[in-house]
């Protein structure tokens, strides 16, 4: 999912930094889902909400080391 995160070409109208927060969310999103798979979807809708701006962050982060 991360794969095309260091490209130097992006859609159009898109910042290479954009694209980079975008591959993140779409990354954190994946983790969240597939650790509250089981529950219901208004658990799942909370869990994203409070939980895949930090999860990208840190994803942001590890990749810049």
């Amino acid at each position: 999912m991360l794969e095309n995160y260091f490209l130097k070409t992006t859609p159009n109208g898109v910042t290479q930094k954009e694209f980079q927060r975008l591959l993140a969310v779409q990354a954190a999103v994946e983790i969240i889902k597939a650790s509250v798979g089981s529950g219901s979807l208004a658990h799942d809708a909370e869990s994203v909400e409070k939980h895949v701006s930090k999860i990208a962050d840190a994803i942001q982060e590890a990749l810049a080391k």
